[in-house]
C-alpha cells in the first residue's frame, strides 16, 4: 500500500507537472517600432490556459543613437595581377585602390584587409618585381594628402602559400613580404598593433568607427598551424576585450553555404571561438570563387567568409568585397564590386551580395522597472515608465510567471517625441489634448472630464510616483462621442503625485493631479 502522504505529493507533482506555462505576453502600446510616444506606458496583453493569477515584471534600457554606416574592402587573392599572368596586369591593382581612395569619403571606408597571395612566386629567386608591383599599389591608400587621414586608410596583407619559399611552407621564407611589407613599414602608423616574433608574418592593427572598437588578426597560411602562433592569437584577443575582433587568414574555409573549414580554419575556430569579442573571420585561397558559413558558440556567432576571383577573366577581372556595416540596422551588407568593369556582381544564388546579421548596439544591460501581480487571465497589464529622454529609443520586454513557470516575450521599441517625458503629459495641455481632472488640486472626490469625437474603445488608469497602476476609472469597449465625467475615485488615494493616462479613439492623453489633505 502507498502511504497517503506519498500518494499526495506525487499527485502534487503530477498536477504541477500538468500545469500548462503562460502563453508569451503580447504588445499592445506602445507598438513595436513606434514614434513620437509621449507618455511611455507599457502595456502588454497576457493569458494563462489555466487561468492562474500571473506577475509581470517589466525590463526597459536606452538605445545608444547609431553611427553613420561604415565599410571594409577585402581585397582577393592579387597574385596574377602583380605577376601579370593570365591576362591580370598590376594595373588592375591599382584600379582597386585608386577606387577606394575615391570613395572613401562617400562610403566610409575605414579599413582594408588584403587575403593573401599577394604574389605568385613569393621570394622569386629574390627578384622582387613582384613585390614593387603590390608596394605601388598599396601605396595609394596610405598617402596622407589622397586620403586625407595622416597614416592612410588602415590595412593589412595577409600571406598566402604563394607569398612563402618554398610555397605553402610557413616554416619557409617570406623575406621579401618581410621586405616591403614588414615591421618596419607599419610600425609609425597609429594604427598598427603589433606581431608574431621578430617578423609581420603574423600581425594585427586596430581601427574604429561610429563609436566602436575594431582589432584585425592577419595569420599566416599554415596547414599544421603552430599552437604558439594560435596562443599569441589568443592572447591579442583576450588582451583587448573591448575590441570587436575580425581575424584574417589566407585559407580558412571551402566554397559554399556552408563551406567547411580547412584545417587551419578548424585549428583557428577552435582556439578562438571562446573570445567573446570574435564575430567575422575573411579569407581567400579557394578558386571556386566563394563561400561562407555561420558557426554558434556558448550563444555567439562567428561569421566565415570566403572570396577569391583569380580564375576570373583578367586574373581576376579586379573585383573586390564591400562589407558595409550597418550600426542602425545591425547588419553587416556584403557587396562583390569591380573598378576594372565598374559594375556589381549579383549571383543568383547571392554568394556575392548578401547581409549577415551581427549586433553593433552599445546598450547598457536591461534593467527591471516594476512589476504588478495578480494580473487576471485574458486581461492587459501596464506599467509607467516615467523619465525619458526626448527623441531617444528605448527596448522593453516584460516577463510572465505563474506559480511554476516563467515566460520571457520578444524585445520591442518606441521612439520618444521631441518633448522630453518626465512623467504622462508633463509639459502638456491637458485641456488641448480632451482629458482634464477637476478641480486639482484634489481635497475630495474629482471627475475626469473627458471629450471624444468617436466612438471606440477608451480607458484611463491612474498612475502614483513609482509608475504603480493605482486605479483604472475608464475601461470601455465602446464609448459614445462627446464630453463625459468619470469619477476617479480620489477618495481611495493618499495625499500625493498622481497621473493619468487616457486612450480614446483619437489616441493617447496625459496629465498628472495632486491629492491633498
Amino acid at each position: 500500500m502507498i502511504p497517503a502522504i506519498v500518494l499526495a505529493l506525487s499527485m502534487c507533482c503530477a498536477t504541477a507537472a500538468l500545469a500548462a506555462a503562460p502563453n508569451a505576453p503580447a504588445v499592445v502600446a506602445p507598438a513595436d517600432d513606434a514614434t513620437g510616444v509621449s507618455t511611455p506606458l507599457l502595456e502588454v496583453a497576457v493569458s494563462d490556459a489555466d487561468e492562474d493569477a500571473l506577475t509581470v515584471t517589466w525590463f526597459g534600457r536606452l538605445v545608444p543613437a547609431a553611427g553613420p554606416d561604415f565599410t571594409l574592402i577585402g581585397l582577393p587573392d592579387t597574385q596574377y595581377y602583380t605577376s601579370d599572368m593570365n591576362g591580370g596586369s598590376n594595373a588592375i591593382f591599382k584600379a582597386q585602390t585608386q577606387w577606394i581612395v575615391a570613395q572613401r569619403a562617400a562610403r566610409n571606408i575605414v579599413d582594408v584587409v588584403q587575403l593573401g597571395d599577394c604574389t605568385q612566386n613569393g621570394d622569386n629567386g629574390g627578384n622582387p618585381i613582384e613585390w614593387q608591383r603590390a608596394d605601388t599599389a598599396m601605396r595609394a591608400i596610405e598617402n596622407s594628402a589622397t586620403t586625407g587621414l595622416s597614416a592612410g586608410i588602415p590595412y593589412g596583407i595577409c600571406v598566402g602559400n604563394h607569398d612563402q619559399t618554398p610555397e605553402g611552407d610557413a616554416s619557409g621564407a617570406t623575406t621579401l613580404y618581410n621586405q616591403y611589407f614588414g615591421v618596419s613599414r607599419f610600425s609609425g602608423r597609429s594604427y598598427y598593433g603589433g606581431h608574431y616574433g621578430s617578423k609581420n608574418d603574423n600581425h594585427y592593427h586596430y581601427f574604429s568607427a561610429s563609436g566602436l572598437d575594431f582589432i584585425v588578426v592577419f595569420l599566416e597560411y599554415d596547414t599544421t598551424p603552430d599552437a604558439a602562433v594560435l596562443d599569441w592569437a589568443d592572447g591579442v584577443l583576450a588582451a583587448n576585450p573591448d575590441r570587436r575582433a575580425i581575424v584574417v587568414s589566407h585559407y580558412i574555409i571551402n566554397a559554399g553555404n556552408p563551406g567547411s573549414f580547412g584545417p587551419q580554419g578548424q585549428a583557428i575556430y577552435d582556439a578562438l571561438k571562446d573570445r567573446p569579442n570574435l564575430f567575422l573571420m575573411l579569407c581567400g585561397h579557394i578558386t571556386t570563387p566563394e563561400g561562407r558559413r555561420t558557426d554558434v558558440y556558448q550563444g555567439r556567432t562567428v561569421h566565415t567568409v570566403l572570396s577569391d576571383f583569380q580564375n576570373r577573366s583578367n586574373g581576376g577581372n579586379g573585383w573586390l568585397r564591400i562589407y558595409e556595416f550597418s550600426p542602425a540596422h545591425n547588419v553587416i551588407r556584403a557587396r562583390t564590386y569591380s573598378p576594372t568593369l565598374g559594375q556589381f556582381e549579383a549571383d543568383a544564388d547571392s554568394s556575392s551580395q548578401f547581409t549577415l546579421p551581427y549586433d553593433m548596439g552599445t546598450s547598457g544591460p536591461f534593467t527591471a522597472l516594476g512589476s504588478r501581480s495578480g494580473v487576471a487571465s485574458g486581461t492587459n497589464a501596464t506599467l509607467l515608465w516615467p523619465g525619458l529622454a526626448a527623441d531617444r529609443t528605448y527596448e522593453w520586454y516584460a516577463v510572465v510567471e505563474d506559480a511554476s513557470h516563467t515566460v520571457t516575450g520578444p524585445t520591442w521599441r518606441f521612439t520618444t517625441t521631441s518633448i522630453a517625458s518626465r512623467g504622462p503629459g508633463e509639459g502638456e495641455s491637458a485641456i488641448d489634448f480632451g482629458a482634464i481632472v477637476m478641480p486639482n488640486p484634489v481635497r475630495a472626490d474629482a471627475m475626469l472630464q473627458l471629450s471624444t469625437t468617436r466612438t471606440g474603445f477608451a480607458r484611463a488608469a491612474i498612475y502614483d510616483v513609482a509608475g504603480r497602476e493605482v486605479a483604472v476609472p475608464l475601461d470601455e469597449r465602446s464609448i459614445a462621442p462627446g464630453m463625459h465625467a468619470i469619477p476617479i475615485g480620489s477618495g481611495t488615494l493618499r495625499p500625493g503625485l498622481y497621473f493619468y493616462r487616457v486612450v480614446t479613439p483619437e489616441g493617447a492623453r496625459g496629465g498628472r493631479f495632486v491629492v491633498v489633505d
